[in-house]
């Protein structure tokens, strides 16, 4: 009697050898793909891989993966010099493992609309650990959301009144590999990403979204219509967003 085959499923679980790991299966993928995210590793599968596969890959491209994890994102005293705000980065003591958020709106320093210090409980411990680099982590991101409520939606309106375009409404979420969505609604979804690029990148995103309020797709209509938004500047901007390296992940 042949053995049993086993598929692998999404899931989260610690590696030996890698650490954490995040297994998403997709209909849409064709082949493996490991990707890091800070200190975690995401692997994206095909339907219905065997697990046999899943574990050959994993030791086959070993050495490769290892080589390529990213160095040590976060340190004690770290300023995020973003252009709308800059984020601290500071360890205190504190009574709960976590990060405290620290928001100055009035007067703040360096020309920011706000400067938010983030203290981050000394029990953490080291920073380079997968468990505080990745609580560090979710924590710039709730303040960049705050900092994209407040800051950035008011200029998209603003670019969207400019450009004669009809934003049913505004939302925001981190959407993992993209930077933004607009629905068949006309809601455009920003991510909060969107605080730590530079303005013309930011800007580049919210046109692109903007454009597909006309056409749902990536038609060359679309493009079109997304260029002139940006002064003939799509082709440029995407590759420069393609090549941007964010402090968050």
């Amino acid at each position: 009697m042949p053995d049993k085959q086993y598929y692998i499923a999404s899931c989260r679980y610690i590696n030996p050898v890698f650490g954490p790991v995040e297994v998403r299966v997709s209909a849409a993928a064709k082949t493996i793909r490991a990707r890091w995210a800070g200190p975690e590793l995401r692997v994206t599968v095909p339907r219905n891989l065997p697990l046999q596969m899943y574990e050959d890959f994993l030791e086959r491209f070993k050495d490769r993966i290892i080589a390529a994890k990213p160095a040590r994102r976060y340190y004690e005293g770290m300023i995020i010099d973003a252009p709308l705000a800059d984020f601290t980065l500071v360890s205190r003591p504190m009574q709960k493992r976590g990060v405290a958020l620290s928001v100055k709106e009035i007067e703040p320093l360096r020309g920011k609309k706000v400067n938010i210090e983030l203290s981050v409980a000394s029990s953490m411990g080291d920073w380079s650990q997968p468990e505080p680099e990745m609580t560090i982590n979710g924590a710039l991101h709730s303040a960049a959301a705050y900092v994209t409520r407040k800051y950035i939606i008011p200029l998209a309106s603003e670019m969207a009144a400019r450009l004669a375009c009809s934003v049913a409404g505004w939302a925001v979420k981190d959407c993992r590999t993209r930077y933004g969505s607009c629905d068949s609604r006309g809601i455009i979804t920003l991510s909060p990403k969107l605080a730590f690029m530079p303005d013309e990148l930011r800007d580049f995103v919210i046109c692109h979204e903007l454009a597909h309020l006309t056409h749902m797709n990536h038609s060359a209509d679309f493009h079109e219509l997304c260029n002139s938004y940006c002064g003939g500047r799509e082709a440029q901007l995407n590759r420069a967003l393609k090549a941007l390296r964010l402090p968050v992940f």
